[in-house]
């Protein structure tokens, strides 16, 4: 397909937000499909540590709240894109920058995992570091 008619991956939605209908995910009752809807970056302008992370999620009132930090796993099918560097991802405003996501590091309970969108590589590090912070939030797939 050229890419000049391709259309985006992301879906712009009234409040500012991006839906990916290309990364579903089945709901917790086993029934229904689910697809990320991403907050902006501007939803959290300043670096944070990974506990004010999780916070800043939590109260965020973005289009009616429900949000929390991208887990790993969310990261991975919609956040990040492997054939691109500096960002590694195609969600508009999307930094070259480390990102946390909502996942503590299960072997040391001074850290947690991060994404690092400069590369699109997956680590840890100390979670009093302070990196930026992207919230999602599962919607129904039926919506879009």
């Amino acid at each position: 397909m050229n890419p000049e008619t391709q259309k985006p991956r992301f879906i712009p939605t009234t409040d500012g937000c991006f839906v990916d209908p290309a990364a579903v995910f089945l709901a917790p009752d086993g029934k229904s499909l689910l697809v990320p809807e991403w907050a902006p970056d501007s939803a959290c302008p300043e670096r944070v540590t990974f506990d004010e992370a999780q916070e800043c999620a939590t109260a965020c009132t973005l289009a009616g709240g429900g949000w929390s930090v991208a887990s790993p796993k969310v990261w991975m099918a919609s956040g990040i894109n492997h054939e691109k560097e500096d960002p590694a991802s195609d969600l508009p405003d999307a930094q070259p920058d480390w990102y946390w996501t909502s996942q503590p590091d299960p072997s040391s309970s001074g850290d947690a995992v991060y994404v690092l969108l400069r590369l699109g590589r997956v680590d840890w590090g100390n979670r009093n570091g302070r990196g930026r912070a992207r919230f999602v939030r599962l919607v129904p797939a039926s919506q879009f």
